[in-house]
C-alpha cells in the first residue's frame, strides 16, 4: 500500500511540475494570435495544414511551394501559407483552432511568442491571384503576391514582440 501511494506521489508531482513548466498560451488569443499552443521542443510541429482545394502555398526558407489539393501539410515556427483566389485549406493548431477553415485571399505565419507557437491569420488582403504562370508586371513569379500577403502577419509579429513603450 505505501509503494502504490508513494509512486501516485510521484507520478502527480511530475504531472504538476510538467504542466507548470509549460507556457500559458492562451493570453495571445486575445493579442492577436488566431491559435496558440506550448512549444516544447525546437522544430516540433505544432499544427497541420488539410488542402482541399488549389492555389495553397506553404513558404519556407525563401521559397513558395504549391501544395496539392487533398494534402496535409505540417506547420512549425518560421512556417507561412498562402491561400490565393481559387484555394481552399483547413488549419488545425493547439486546442482553439480546429479544423478552422482559411477562405482565399488570406495569410498564415506561424511564429514563436515567449515559448508560445502563434498562429496568425491574417485575411481581406487584395493582391493578384497567385495563378500558376502568373507574373507581376515586372516578371517576376509569385513573391510580390506573396509578400503583400505576408506583410500583415509579419506586422502581427513585430507588434507581439516589440509592444510599445509607455
Amino acid at each position: 500500500m505505501r509503494r502504490s501511494l508513494a509512486f501516485f506521489l510521484c507520478i502527480s508531482v511530475a504531472a504538476a511540475t510538467a504542466a507548470s513548466a509549460a507556457p500559458n498560451c492562451s493570453a495571445l488569443l486575445t493579442q492577436g494570435c488566431t491559435c496558440a499552443a506550448p512549444i516544447n521542443k525546437p522544430g516540433e510541429v505544432i499544427g497541420q495544414l488539410n488542402v482541399t482545394g488549389g492555389d495553397v502555398r506553404k513558404t519556407g526558407t525563401g521559397d513558395y511551394t504549391p501544395l496539392a489539393p487533398h494534402t496535409l501539410e505540417h506547420l512549425k515556427v518560421g512556417d507561412g501559407v498562402i491561400v490565393g483566389d481559387k484555394g481552399e485549406a483547413y488549419l488545425t493548431a493547439g486546442l482553439n483552432c480546429q479544423d478552422r477553415k482559411l477562405e482565399p485571399q488570406t495569410s498564415v505565419v506561424v511564429g514563436d511568442v515567449d515559448g508560445c507557437a502563434c498562429v496568425a491569420v491574417v485575411g481581406s488582403e487584395r493582391t493578384a491571384p497567385l495563378e500558376t504562370g502568373s507574373t507581376d508586371s515586372n516578371g517576376n513569379g509569385h513573391a510580390a503576391a506573396a509578400a503583400a500577403l505576408l506583410v500583415g502577419g509579419a506586422t502581427l509579429f513585430f507588434a507581439l514582440n516589440h509592444p510599445a513603450s509607455p
